[in-house]
């Protein structure tokens, strides 16, 4: 198999290659503080309140942290968890170990 190119076309592929240099990198993923307070969700007093007498008081914190070992803690149910995953879901983050298919 011969392939030919033309110089004209190897003009046009240096053109482009130029342009496409000078377009800003796009991330896949906005970086996220994590060492902002888990304050910035609007969790209800009570999740609140049982995320921080575990000591989870950034997002960090919280991130480390797995469904099961947030179920096993005193006051954290169902209830509580769904409202930690929609929370983290809604910035694009997930508990250890859960993925987030459809983050924005």
């Amino acid at each position: 198999m011969k392939i030919t190119i033309e110089i004209s076309d190897i003009n046009e592929l240096i053109k482009l290659r130029d342009w496409l240099n000078t377009m800003p990198e796009i991330e896949d993923k906005p970086r996220f503080d994590l060492t902002q307070s888990i304050g910035i969700f609007e969790f209800t007093v009570r999740t609140k309140n049982c995320l921080l007498a575990e000591n989870i008081e950034t997002v960090g914190d919280l991130i480390k942290w797995s469904r099961v070992e947030l179920l096993k803690t005193p006051n954290i149910g169902k209830k509580s968890l769904l409202e930690i995953i929609d929370a983290l879901s809604s910035y694009g983050l997930s508990l250890r170990g859960d993925s987030v298919p459809n983050a924005n």
